[in-house]
């Protein structure tokens, strides 16, 4: 087998979906964790959901392994379970309240100038400047290309995001430092491992930010992922399971090991 250390994964629709009750993993999905443990494969997450809510997840599952890392807030909170007990990464989470700061100190005269030009143009019903410098728009109908041109300053200078370019209507834009790829590159300096060590599992538009071959040297997709998510892990040579959610996940991570056990009788 190849040197693989470490398994990242997302939540929602990933090892979650509607089927199971989203207050504990599958009964599969958690033997499969304390497997890779026990195989010397780390895990951690990298998710929207807080910390505290993941610590009652798995609590609640009953891993017997802990993870490696625990990341959520989209890039924005970093911690670990030691002994059953949440130890938030005081030092990680206040460089990104330090950065929060920053961003609005650098960029908000120029936000809040885009904000009052999509209202003049009548282009949103509804905008929101929230917690965290996320904004967030509600389109008119027939304004998505008004408002495209409007929030091109902030697209393009790479000041913000789109969290989910699929939808047109309801955008929500997150700030340039708020991503699941650079959380994930902390994690792999922390450990001392090297990208292609890394595996990552996703579904959605927004882990499309660790997909990329160099964070993560494998990436897997359920059968419910997002078309752009799939086209990016084909292009690097990704999994795609034919089922959904954590069942898809641990099929994929399956034929992932098995392929890399090949590669590694080959050479």
């Amino acid at each position: 087998m190849q040197d693989i250390k470490l398994f990242v994964f997302d939540l929602d629709g990933t090892a979650l979906g509607e089927h199971v009750p989203y207050h504990r993993f599958p009964e599969r999905f958690v033997r499969f964790l304390d497997e890779l443990t026990d195989m010397g494969i780390g895990w951690a997450t990298n998710t929207t959901w807080g910390l505290q809510e993941q610590l009652s997840l798995i609590l609640n599952s009953g891993v017997k392994s802990e993870p490696a890392f625990l990341c959520g807030g989209t890039g924005r909170l970093m911690g670990r379970i030691k002994q059953g007990r949440l130890v938030p990464d005081e030092a990680y989470n206040s460089a990104v309240a330090c950065k929060d700061r920053e961003f609005r100190d650098e960029h908000w005269h120029t936000i809040r100038e885009i904000c009052q030009n999509l209202l003049e143009h009548d282009a949103v019903e509804e905008i929101a400047y929230a917690e965290h410098c996320i904004l967030s728009l509600k389109v008119r109908q027939g304004c998505a290309d008004s408002v495209e041109s409007l929030l091109s300053p902030l697209l393009k200078d790479g000041i913000y995001y789109k969290f989910d370019p699929h939808n047109p209507t309801g955008i929500s834009l997150l700030p340039y430092y708020m991503n699941k790829g650079d959380i994930l590159a902390v994690m792999r300096e922390r450990l001392g491992i090297s990208s292609k060590q890394i595996v990552v599992a996703g579904d959605g538009a927004n882990d499309l930010q660790m997909f990329r071959p160099e964070l993560a040297g494998y990436m897997i997709c359920p059968s419910n992922a997002c078309t752009l998510l799939k086209e990016r892990a084909l292009s690097c040579g990704g999994v795609l399971a034919d089922k959904p959610c954590a069942a898809g996940v641990m099929d994929a991570m399956s034929a992932l090991l098995q392929r890399t056990d090949n590669e590694s009788q080959k050479l």
